[in-house]
């Protein structure tokens, strides 16, 4: 099993399965994309396979016709240098994270009054959206959230009874866990809560059967998961246009 790919396919069937639930999946013969006006998530364009100047002259055209931004993630695992052709198109880095890998083996030891509490309706689809834009300063609409609570479990951190932070769990096949939208929120950083909050991720993985831990890193949050045991593997850096009027 290719662990890199597999860390890939988590994320890429993960925008998927939302954008079919969404009505907003969009498929071509170079790539796939999301759209949806009234949420930033998961507004994403990705290729499934080499990347072309013709293919991206297409993105372009869907991006310049949609009413939100469209972001194309790109993962450089072939060393093919694709960034030099995004540049010469006019886009720009707009995030760069980490893919990482955990393999799974024992539970880890756990002292914290920290609990998760899982979104199950409306409500805590709406508690979700709003402590997560507090973390993120980004947006998941609450009407994606509750149409996506089969397939995705999204849960609301909560210390003292205080809701604090965010995370969703999301997989693709029975060996492999994606944690993805892991945050707390700013007043309550720097308290330890975020290591904490994995490990309750990383401990409920290990009680459902999985093998693998698989996630995204921002560059702050990587030396936390090297410390939990996670490995690198690739980088994925996301490119948008600023100005969508580009002629090609």
């Amino acid at each position: 099993m290719n662990l890199t790919e597999e860390n890939i396919k988590n994320l890429t069937s993960m925008w998927r399965i939302v954008n079919k639930n969404m009505n907003s999946h969009y498929i071509d013969s170079r790539y796939e994309y999301g759209d949806l006006n009234y949420s930033q998530w998961p507004n994403r364009l990705w290729f499934n396979g080499n990347i072309t100047e013709y293919g991206l002259e297409k993105a372009i055209e869907v991006i310049n016709n949609s009413s939100t931004e469209i972001i194309i993630p790109y993962w450089d695992i072939n060393n093919n240098q694709y960034h030099k052709t995004f540049e010469k198109y006019g886009f720009e880095k707009k995030l760069e994270q980490t893919g990482m890998c955990l393999k799974l083996r024992e539970s880890l030891k756990s002292f914290s009054t920290l609990t998760l509490e899982k979104v199950d309706n409306n409500t805590k689809a709406k508690q979700w959206e709003k402590l997560f834009e507090k973390a993120f300063n980004y947006n998941i609409d609450e009407r994606v959230i509750a149409a996506n609570l089969t397939d995705l479990d999204f849960f609301i951190a909560t210390h003292n009874g205080e809701p604090i932070g965010t995370a969703l769990l999301y997989s693709h096949n029975k060996d492999i866990i994606g944690i993805h939208s892991m945050g707390i929120i700013p007043n309550k950083r720097r308290q330890g809560f975020a290591k904490q909050m994995m490990i309750h991720l990383i401990n409920q993985s290990i009680e459902k059967g999985f093998k693998y831990a698989t996630l995204q890193s921002s560059k702050s949050g990587k030396n936390l998961y090297l410390k939990l045991g996670f490995k690198e593997q690739f980088t994925l850096t996301s490119y948008h246009i600023k100005q969508t009027n580009i002629n090609i």
